[in-house]
């Protein structure tokens, strides 16, 4: 196999992982954005599970340019949507 595609790990992803993304990666996801600013690239976005974090850091104020790339056909499917509900242009 030379294509990265993994259909079933992607729709698992964000229901596994809500444990973890409400106690564990919140604040850690909010750290990482905190004072970001300018062009940023989110490799390997996944599922977009950054992006809520990159909004509330746009509606702060903060001038963020934001492309992101996904690998996984299937995680970039659940991203793109995941932008599109947030209001996102990436």
């Amino acid at each position: 196999m030379t294509d990265p595609h993994h259909p079933i790990f992607a729709r698992l992803y964000d229901p596994v992982m809500q444990p973890a993304e409400r106690t564990v990666l919140a604040e850690h996801r909010r750290y990482l954005v905190d004072g970001i600013s300018g062009s940023v690239l989110d490799l390997g976005a996944g599922t977009g599970a950054m992006f809520p974090y990159f909004r509330e850091t746009m509606a702060d104020g903060a001038a963020v340019t934001l492309s992101a790339i996904e690998p996984d056909p299937h995680m970039r499917r659940q991203a793109v949507k995941q932008a599109r509900d947030l209001g996102l242009e990436i």
